[in-house]
């Protein structure tokens, strides 16, 4: 077809489905991006070239979702770039899908839980313990665990109101 990549790289078969080879296609995975200009780059590193890989940058995020956009401006397309909307979680971790279903998969969502507090300022930590990182969790708050205060062998009312009496101090 003319693009300057090896017909023999890109193959004969149709990766994208649209009925053309992808030797005679310009855009041979059906990502968005002409197959020149991805070229023979294989940027996550897994033996398949771009030009026919539907998933540049390995993060288990087809490209064709991705999209040729640069979501966090760092000149890298999102479709190449671990960590979409940049905020320090990366797109494998964050996934396809809309925690808080606002239309913005988390990938690309600052605030995937739609708690008012970023992805970046939560991180991927499970503060509480509940098998949900921070930044889908709109309740990461540690829970308060009781001890039996006052030793009588149960955690009742009787320990709860020690402690509030110590925090009190009385």
């Amino acid at each position: 077809n003319g693009n300057g990549v090896l017909d023999e790289l890109e193959g004969g078969d149709d990766l994208d489905g649209d009925g053309i080879p992808n030797f005679l296609d310009d855009d041979a995975d059906g990502n968005g991006l002409d197959s020149e200009a991805e070229g023979t780059d294989d940027t996550d590193n897994d033996g398949a070239p771009d030009i026919v890989d539907t998933d540049n940058d390995g993060d288990s995020i087809p490209d064709i979702a991705e999209g040729v956009l640069d979501r966090d401006g760092d000149t890298i397309p999102n479709l190449n770039d671990t960590d979409s909307d940049g905020d320090g979680i990366a797109d494998s971790d964050e996934g396809a899908s809309d925690a808080d279903m606002d239309g913005i998969p988390n990938f690309l969502d600052l605030d995937s839980d739609g708690n008012g507090i970023s992805d970046e300022d939560e991180g991927d930590a499970d503060d509480d313990g509940d098998g949900i990182s921070n930044f889908l969790d709109d309740d990461n708050e540690v829970p308060l665990v009781m001890n039996d205060v006052n030793i009588d062998g149960s955690i009742n009312a009787a320990d709860i109101q020690a402690v509030i009496n110590a925090v009190l101090g009385l």
